[in-house]
């Protein structure tokens, strides 16, 4: 019997409620923990033209929420300080990597400058550490073409959710019963099912995705399916239900 994955299958998406605006007057927001911090920061690719690098950090969120950043650059061509734009969604992921390219590879550290919740609440934050850039343009095997790229367009920055799926791992496998009228008459086949395996490691739903051409056959397998134990598959972590593909081979 084989565990095959079909799709990305059935990904219950938890979205938290939005809280209640206050409409009296707010204060000032105290120095806080920012919910978002920059991690790690590198190169990811250089311009085929050699006139611009695409920059890549990785961007982590204790908070679920919209983000606006502002993120400072650091020793940039004309030795001055910059800063980028960028929008993060949080909600269905707690890690995301920013993309953005910048001419030459003249950059050597960001930070987070300024942080804006829900694109109105700006959160004043503990002064975010300075992150230097982890690699050089000659450690850099990618490339992409910056043949149409021009300042300042190409400082705006795009926030990519990064998704860590895993599949589902066989834990109890029931071996299917060979059944005795397909014995005597010398029935052979092979049952591929279409099996849903929630996110206890159950199976939610079996269906028949190719039959052996023998009803017997698959009945025997369709009931060994339901009776089989996962390790349940997982997105970013949480696990989850997903569709996969069983195979179960009768040979006399």
């Amino acid at each position: 019997m084989r565990l095959v994955a079909l799709a990305l299958g059935i990904v219950a998406l938890a979205t938290a409620a939005a809280e209640a605006s206050d409409k009296s007057p707010t204060p000032a927001p105290s120095t806080q923990t920012c919910p978002v911090s920059i991690g790690a920061f590198w190169i990811a690719a250089t311009g085929s033209k050699q006139h611009f690098v695409q920059y890549r950090a990785m961007l982590h969120v204790s908070t679920q929420g919209q983000y606006a950043l502002r993120i400072a650059v650091i020793g940039d061509a004309e030795s001055m300080r910059h800063t980028i734009a960028a929008d993060i969604d949080s909600s269905t992921a707690s890690e995301s990597e920013m993309t953005f390219t910048w001419p030459s590879a003249a950059v050597a550290a960001i930070r987070l400058d300024r942080l804006t919740r829900d694109s109105d609440t700006e959160l004043r934050c503990e002064s975010s550490p300075v992150i230097s850039v982890l690699n050089s343009p000659d450690e850099v095997n990618g490339s992409f073409d910056d043949s149409s790229l021009t300042w300042p367009l190409a400082v705006v920055a795009v926030v990519e959710p990064v998704h860590v799926a895993t599949d589902a791992e066989l834990i109890q496998w029931v071996q299917p019963r060979y059944p005795v009228l397909a014995v005597n008459q010398e029935h052979e086949g092979t049952v591929i099912l279409s099996v849903i395996v929630g996110s206890y490691g159950r199976p939610l739903g079996v269906s028949i995705y190719r039959s052996s051409g023998h009803t017997e056959l698959d009945q025997a397998a369709l009931e060994a399916a339901w009776g089989s134990i996962f390790k349940p598959p997982t997105s970013n972590g949480t696990p989850t239900a997903q569709v996969y593909l069983l195979e179960y081979v009768f040979r006399l």
